[in-house]
């Protein structure tokens, strides 16, 4: 073997050699990014995960502080009316600032004997069709009456038994026997057509009656009004949650916690990719909201796929291998120079060709670095910069000569230098370059260890990754300030209840979230100021500075800064917007205390409800610093929103607190005039009484003396004499009729019975008896049920029943009589009811014939005092009922009474 041939042979393998080392080391390289990429990936789909969980459990919490609210109103205002209730639901505005939610409503509590009462009092609000539903006999009954927006799909609402749902029961039972919050499972809600159903489920929170102990389940069932919930329809709450931004995860919702096709309550699904790809990862939890679990499976769509950072891992095996190959050929290059030159005498045309050869690789080695987009770099140990590709001097901004003269040092961050210029190799970090403009951009490189003509050197390659940096930086930005609203709606939910609480710490967090100075301004009640109800600062010079430059001057609800924030609804930054645009605004006493104290910015936000400001919500800068930024105003619009709904709710509850404050006092009021009234009336009955019962003799003796005066003189005095006898004897009998009937209607407070079990039938019977003779005479006609037992005095009872049936006889038509007795069980009452075909009644005088002494007929046509209809009256009303009439003139009478139902 000649000489030339052993050299090289030495120098095939000292190349093949190096481009195994180098192959192996690109190979480990490889694998290791692999590895990164992948547990990058997977890191990313956790967070993912544990984002969408976080803000399903959150916006619940959100509806369940809507329900928590609306019991609230139950303990500050009764009655609640339907309007109240309009109003309150109204101005949550739900359909803005929570979507998802199919309404609030209220749903009330019924037992048997409720059921027809509370139908009728409903029909009488103006809704005649009112019936709860479905109607089936039950021990206990509920019925949605109040549910807003009271419109559309929520109408089929009205009146439904949630109750008498197995699924919805098991709920309301939990919410009412446990007192708190509950979840139903998977339902159809009632309001769903025959199209585009979705699955549904309901939110309870239990209403009792205030200021009673609920310490066991017996008193919590015992004391419950109603519940407060809320229906929800599962695609419009997850839609209404994430909107468009589940395009790179598949999200399923099944209640309970084993998956099953019939469990399945929502499916995001996807479009415009294969269906039956198999996902990179996905994985499957529960959640639990309210004691009820949910399952919540997870899966990545390609989207997810395409986004993560997969090129890496190939442009460090293609690169690795280009690096390698170049390597070997430079080493193997390097081994065939040295033998030829040994051999140069010899081997002169072979050494031409391994500089062309050598040539040629430099050539492609250079094209290769060239024309890459990843920023390749070869260092000493000891930190120079021996090579650097183009792109390193476009991304920098840095000249080749600039970047000759450059190290680590004056490249990389300081908090990154360590990770960056580390020994250990290979080795992957990421770090921050400092470009030739003065910016900062985040790369991520690996490095390599390299060794040529014996001496060691480090190969670089880098890649831009500022944009995922600053998303991964907004992301938990998001995630930190969704937790501090949290924390904020937390804070306001305890002082709930505590108007100038919520307006004081209202400024207070906002001062300690900003950092400076907050002002809280609302509109006042006629409209034309903006009067500042809480300042804060931590520093109390700077606070009274800041309560000087508020109360110097009022502001004007219609102008000025705040002015236009309050009538445009837009915020206003300043310095941020040209002064010029906005110094015909600000007032002169303000410039003044602006330039006198330093204040360096102002950013004013309105505090909105729906589409009403109520206020505005201030900061002002008073130290130099950075300008207020859009970020700045939107984290302080998103603040101001939770600001105004917990100023909202607090000044309800205040307007409620005064409102039953005013009407304690109006009842304590009308209770004294009660009291009085029930004191003379009863000093009038005394007194009717005894003057009746006192009279009853001297007038018996002049009538006795009238009568005996007329049947000796009768027709032995002129004719005038005769006359003026009759009349005295006429008026004394008249005058003792008075006196009887006055008795009889003072005895029916002042010696009526204690009321016993009394049959109504034998009453009637009686009755009849004792008209007996009336009722032949005018050849009358009586109709009657069976009637039932009744808690009464049977005498009074008996003196009603006489009374009508006489008034029936009594006011008859030229037709025979009829007089028609029927009842009407009416659960809580007996409905009775007295009818003729008589003369009937001018329907105005419907009222004017129960009042005593009243008459609506010439005494010579129907002879009486005019007292019967009064007494029955008062019989009804002290046995606890009520008695009207309903007639037309000519066309008969129907007299009805109720007696409530009492325990025998």
């Amino acid at each position: 073997m000649s000489f030339n041939q052993s050299a090289y042979k030495y120098s095939n393998l000292t190349a093949i050699a190096a481009l195994i080392f180098f192959l192996g080391l690109t190979a480990w390289l490889w694998m290791d990014s692999r590895n990164e990429t992948q547990k990058n990936a997977n890191e990313r789909f956790e967070f993912r995960s544990f984002e969408i969980r976080r803000a399903i459990v959150q916006r619940m919490q959100e509806y369940e502080k809507i329900l928590l609210g609306g019991a609230g109103l139950f303990d500050v205002a009764k009655p609640v009316t339907r309007k109240m209730w309009h109003e309150y639901v109204e101005r949550l505005r739900i359909s803005q600032t929570s979507p998802g939610i199919q309404g609030v409503g209220f749903s009330i509590l019924l037992r048997p004997g409720d059921l027809m009462p509370h139908e009728m009092k409903v029909r009488a609000e103006g809704f005649p069709a009112y019936k709860v539903w479905p109607e089936k006999q039950r021990d206990i009954y509920t019925s949605i009456v109040f549910l807003e927006p009271f419109s559309g799909i929520n109408l089929r609402a009205f009146g439904y038994d949630m109750y008498s749902e197995p699924v919805r029961n098991k709920a309301m039972r939990q919410a009412m026997d446990l007192g708190v919050t509950s979840l139903t499972g998977k339902v159809r809600l009632v309001q769903e057509g025959t199209s585009a159903v979705q699955s549904g489920f309901l939110m309870y929170v239990p209403v009792y009656q205030k200021g009673v102990e609920l310490n066991t389940v017996e008193k919590r069932r015992m004391n419950l009004i109603g519940f407060v919930y809320s229906p929800f329809r599962a695609n419009d709450l997850v839609n209404g949650i994430f909107g468009k931004s589940l395009s790179d995860i598949r999200l399923k919702i099944y209640d309970g916690e084993l998956p099953s096709k019939k469990a399945l309550m929502y499916d995001s699904g996807f479009q415009g990719e294969d269906s039956l790809s198999v996902p990179v990862f996905s994985k499957s939890e529960q959640i639990t909201i309210n004691g009820h679990s949910w399952t919540v499976q997870l899966s990545t769509l390609p989207l997810f796929e395409k986004t993560a950072d997969n090129q890496k891992s190939p442009i460090i095996l293609v690169s690795g291998i280009i690096i390698s190959l170049l390597f070997a050929a430079v080493v193997k290059s390097l081994s065939s120079t040295r033998a030829r030159a040994l051999a140069l005498a010899v081997e002169i045309n072979e050494r031409k060709r391994a500089e062309e050869a050598l040539k040629e690789n430099e050539e492609r080695f250079r094209l290769i670095t060239e024309n890459a987009n990843d920023l390749i770099s070869v260092r000493t140990m000891q930190g120079k910069y021996v090579y650097t590709s183009p792109s390193f001097g476009i991304k920098l901004g840095y000249s080749s000569e600039e970047l000759s003269g450059l190290k680590p040092s004056d490249l990389v961050h300081p908090d990154d230098l360590e990770k960056y210029t580390s020994s250990k190799t290979p080795s992957t970090a990421q770090f921050r370059f400092h470009k030739a403009n003065g910016e900062w951009v985040w790369m991520e490189g690996t490095s390599s260890l390299m060794r040529m003509n014996g001496d060691d050197f480090i190969v670089g390659i880098s890649r831009d990754i500022t944009e995922r940096k600053l998303a991964e930086e907004a992301l938990k930005e998001e995630v930190q300030r969704a937790e501090t609203m949290i924390s904020v709606s937390n804070t306001f939910a305890e002082l709930a209840l505590d108007y100038k609480a919520v307006l004081e710490n209202a400024a207070k967090i906002t001062s300690d979230l900003i950092g400076d100075a907050a002002v809280v301004r609302l509109v006042s009640e006629d409209k034309p100021f903006l009067e500042p109800v809480a300042v804060y600062h931590p520093d109390k010079v700077a606070m009274e500075i800041i309560d000087e430059v508020l109360n110097s001057a009022p502001q004007d609800a219609a102008s000025g800064l705040s002015g236009r924030v309050v009538s445009k609804l837009e915020s206003i930054i300043i310095p941020e917007v040209e002064l010029s645009e906005v110094e015909n605004l600000i007032r002169p006493e303000y410039k003044k205390y602006f330039e006198k104290y330093g204040i360096h910015g102002i950013l004013i936000v309105p505090l909105l409800v729906g589409r009403q400001a109520i206020g505005t919500l201030s900061v002002m800068r008073t130290r130099p610093g950075k300008p207020y930024s859009a970020k700045d105003r939107s984290f302080l619009e998103e603040l101001a929103n939770r600001i105004a709904i917990a100023i909202l709710n607090s000044s309800l509850h205040q307007e409620k607190v005064h409102e039953i404050e005013e009407r304690r006092l109006t009842e304590d009021k009308l209770k004294k005039t009660l009291d009085d009234l029930a004191r003379s009336n009863s000093e009038l009955e005394n007194f009717a009484y005894v003057a009746s019962h006192d009279l009853q003799e001297p007038l018996r003796m002049i009538s006795s003396y009238t009568q005996l005066i007329s049947k000796r003189y009768n027709g032995k005095l002129d004719e005038k004499a005769d006359q003026y006898i009759s009349f005295v004897v006429d008026g004394a009998k008249r005058m003792q009729q008075l006196i009887h009937d006055l008795l009889e209607y003072s005895r029916v407070a002042t010696r009526g019975k204690e009321f016993e079990p009394v049959d109504c039938n034998e009453i009637l019977k009686n009755v009849l008896t004792n008209l007996q003779i009336s009722i032949q005479k005018n050849n009358a006609v009586i109709k009657y049920d069976a009637l039932p037992r009744v808690m009464a005095d049977n005498i009074q009872l008996m003196q009603l029943f006489q009374n009508l049936i006489s008034n029936a006889m009594k006011f008859k038509s030229d037709s025979i009589p009829v007089v028609t007795i029927k009842v009407e069980d009416r659960t809580v009452e007996w409905l009775f009811s007295v009818s003729d075909n008589g003369i009937g009644i001018d329907p105005q005088f419907k009222e004017r014939i129960f009042i005593i002494f009243q008459r609506l007929h010439e005494r010579e046509a129907y002879p009486g005092t005019g007292i019967g209809l009064a007494v029955c009256k008062k019989i009804v009303e002290r046995h606890g009922g009520r008695i009207w009439v309903e007639a037309e003139e000519g066309k008969g009478s129907t007299f009805f009474f109720t007696l409530p139902k009492r325990n025998f």
